[in-house]
């Protein structure tokens, strides 16, 4: 029966059946494709509409200070008032104050100008309710000074933090080695031990915590650990965490112990931290002398030399 089959049709009835299976397989994964991609779909509608409900929640139930932070944050992303390189500058201070999130820049920069507007405002509210009559530049005078208190106001302020975050991390820098010694010498590596201590110091030093903890994160990300800890002297900006970042990463070129190495730099940390006490206590004398001067010795003389001195005037008035 075979032999009376042309190879003709045989190649055709082959390929017809080639064909017919290869349609039946692309249906198959083409519908399957389809099924799944009506369930990411129906997925993803159902996250927006619990995210939509969510955000009216929300909405209904944010406070004026949020309401205000929003409005500020709105209106420095729209005002293009800096370039990158000031901008870049920003950024770091804003980091080293502790603040990370993406609308630290624009509510930095809409407070500035909010506390500007503020301050010409009340210098027209001034000049509205006191109209004290003069010449041109005393006006301008007068409308300047609050203007450009409110607009270099919170450069101070983000000083003024970054360098107290800074005093904080410095002074909690030697609990932290003593405690990277501990578990470095106990058989931990050195990242592990960074994990722990960024744990154990949530506590009682938060500040310093964090930032190991932002160091924890980048080694997971797949960062080397050389880069991230320069990352981490960038963003501190500390001398001596700079020298730590390079003690480590030096030790790891050269093989030396790290053991070792660390508890060198622990103990002359701690020397340092002895020095500074020091060198406030040295201070003190001299930064007690204005005020005895001024504001203890004359109440003593008074009380000392009162009675004496009525009593002089009673003698001598008779």
């Amino acid at each position: 029966m075979f032999n009376e089959i042309h190879p003709t049709e045989l190649m055709f009835a082959t390929g017809a059946f080639l064909l017919v299976m290869v349609s039946f397989i692309m249906l198959y994964y083409a519908s399957h494709k389809n099924k799944q991609q009506r369930a990411l779909n129906s997925r993803l509608h159902r996250h927006t509409q619990i995210d939509n409900e969510l955000h009216i929640l929300d909405s209904s139930q944010v406070s004026a200070a949020q309401l205000v932070a929003h409005t500020i944050s709105r209106v420095g992303t729209s005002l293009k008032l800096i370039d990158e390189e000031t901008g870049s500058e920003i950024d770091l201070k804003l980091i080293r104050a502790g603040f990370r999130k993406a609308s630290a820049r624009p509510t930095f920069i809409g407070c500035r100008l909010g506390l500007f507007g503020i301050g010409l405002l009340l210098a027209f509210l001034a000049h509205s309710a006191f109209p004290i009559p003069g010449k041109l530049h005393f006006l301008i005078l007068l409308y300047l000074v609050p203007a450009a208190l409110g607009y270099y106001l919170p450069v101070l302020a983000l000083d003024y933090l970054a360098k107290r975050r800074q005093t904080n991390i410095l002074h909690s820098l030697p609990d932290a080695l003593d405690m990277l010694v501990v578990c470095v010498e106990s058989g931990m590596g050195l990242d592990q031990a960074i994990y722990k201590i960024s744990q154990e110091l949530h506590v009682g030093h938060p500040e310093l915590s964090d930032e190991f903890k932002q160091m924890n994160l980048e080694l997971q990300a797949g960062k080397a650990r050389a880069d991230a800890l320069k990352r981490l002297s960038g963003r501190i900006g500390l001398l001596e965490v700079n020298n730590l970042a390079t003690l480590i990463i030096q030790s790891d070129i050269f093989g030396t112990s790290m053991a070792q190495s660390l508890r060198t730099y622990s103990d002359s940390m701690r020397t340092q931290r002895f020095q500074r006490a020091e060198e406030i206590a040295m201070k003190l004398p001299v930064k007690l002398l204005f005020p005895l001067v001024l504001f203890i010795l004359p109440p003593l003389f008074i009380i000392i030399m009162g009675p004496a001195v009525v009593q002089i005037s009673r003698i001598f008035g008779k």
